[in-house]
């Protein structure tokens, strides 16, 4: 069912590749097709690039939060 769900979306928003996350994301094994599993903490720093603010928090290795530049490039994340 989700390598239908993958395919699905990936042919309606005309995605590179589908990233799957959430606490779950774990337990799917080997991602299906054209789709990737991501860490929760890029979540809110790809969230924030998909709506084009200026800086975005990012959390370091260590647990600390910085501030840093967005892309340059445009990209979008579905």
């Amino acid at each position: 069912m989700l390598a239908e769900v993958v395919t699905f979306l990936k042919a309606s928003f005309e995605a590179d590749y589908i990233m799957l996350g959430g606490g779950n994301a774990k337990k799917v094994g080997r991602p299906p097709p054209w789709s990737r599993l991501g860490s929760n903490l890029f979540a809110f720093r790809g969230g924030y690039r998909l709506w084009g603010l200026e800086l975005t928090p990012t959390l370091t290795p260590d647990g600390r939060q910085e501030e840093l530049p967005a892309a340059d490039q445009e990209w979008r994340m579905i």
